[in-house]
């Protein structure tokens, strides 16, 4: 698009009292019937015009719902190592730390762990529901349902 046509469209633009992108839309679109030059008179030029400045707008749009997406993976990625890092460490530090099971105490030990489990599940639980109701809802709801199921056991 050189300097008259750019010069041209903003004349139009100026005519209608729009905003180029208003203009821009309604002439894609066809809906520019009160527009003193209507678009099946218009000239080669005005439409490789349209489409330049079409194609300009969908490109920094593109560019820009990309680059906030990117943003937002790469801060949920990093979350997601860090967590994943943080559980690796906590398993090697308990494995370190704690010694096996002699073969006749795995019974009570095991109906131990299964309770303290619990218990820990049902204190994430009520972290959750403090920090978001509405957003951690719907684990809160799987943690409590699977705690009623096991007490029934």
């Amino acid at each position: 698009m050189n300097d008259e046509e750019l010069a041209q469209l903003k004349t139009q633009v100026a005519k209608r009292g729009v905003t180029l992108s208003r203009y821009l839309k309604e002439r894609a679109l066809g809906n520019d019937q009160s527009d003193p030059c209507p678009q099946t008179g218009t000239s080669d030029t005005q439409n490789v015009a349209l489409e330049v400045l079409l194609d300009e707008s969908e490109r920094r749009i593109a560019q820009q719902v990309a680059t906030v997406t990117d943003k937002g993976t790469r801060d949920v990625l990093s979350r997601l190592s860090l967590l994943a890092t943080m559980l690796d460490q906590f398993a090697r530090t308990m494995l370190i730390h704690t010694p096996e099971i002699p073969h006749d105490q795995q019974k009570s030990a095991g109906e131990s762990g299964e309770r303290r489990h619990r218990n820990w599940r049902r204190m994430v639980a009520e972290i959750l529901s403090d920090m978001d109701t509405r957003v951690n809802s719907e684990v809160e709801s799987k943690i409590l349902a699977e705690q009623t199921a096991e007490a029934r056991l």
